[in-house]
């Protein structure tokens, strides 16, 4: 990565700063970090993409991060072959997160965040 490439993502590395939910672009690409899982949890009645919301999501909280991660259904079938289906045992494991460009949202090439087992 050029330093034009990096001055961009710590740009909207900062311009994403005051967004309680953790995202693509609060990742460099390219590097992976491992977590703590906290506390899963749900919350109802969340904004959503394009304005809609979302009846109930499941989020989960890491020791020692400001931001929540917003757990898609992708995430969550990850997540239960990675942890176990019963996730009141997950608090305490750790898992691997990463950036990837390639992921998609529909037909659309949006970039996402793909969870890994712990390195």
């Amino acid at each position: 990565m050029n330093d034009g490439e990096k001055e961009f993502y710590e740009a909207l590395r900062k311009m994403r700063a005051h967004k309680e939910h953790l995202g693509f672009d609060d990742f460099v690409p390219g590097y992976t970090a491992t977590v703590e899982i906290e506390k899963v949890f749900k919350k109802k009645n969340v904004p959503s993409f394009k304005g809609t919301i979302q009846p109930e999501v499941i989020f989960l909280r890491f020791k020692g991060k400001d931001k929540i991660l917003w757990i898609t259904e992708t995430k969550l079938k990850t997540l239960g072959s990675l942890l176990g289906k019963d996730w009141n045992t997950w608090a305490g494991k750790k898992i691997s997160i990463f950036a990837d460009p390639d992921v998609k949202r529909g037909k659309y090439t949006v970039g996402g965040l793909v969870i890994k087992a712990a390195e």
